[in-house]
């Protein structure tokens, strides 16, 4: 009964979107950049209270991103 956000987190081969039929053009690739904040990534779906972060556009550097400090910024609560 709880609000979940599901991160797709998987930088080289992403597939939550496509399997959610959402846009995953933006993501968590573009929020640990500094390019857009988290709120206009993240996507609603038709599951209640379930919302997806895309990983996004695949980077050059992934595991770079994924041992980031933004990316330990975000999974703080």
């Amino acid at each position: 009964g709880q609000d979940t956000v599901l991160i797709d987190a998987d930088l080289r081969r992403p597939r939550v979107a496509e399997r959610m039929d959402l846009d995953g053009t933006i993501g968590l690739t573009q929020v640990l950049a500094g390019d857009v904040s988290i709120h206009d990534a993240l996507q609603s779906t038709s599951e209640p209270r379930l919302t997806i972060l895309p990983a996004g556009r695949i980077p050059p550097n992934p595991s770079e991103l994924l041992g980031s400090e933004p990316m330990r910024q975000l999974r703080q609560p």
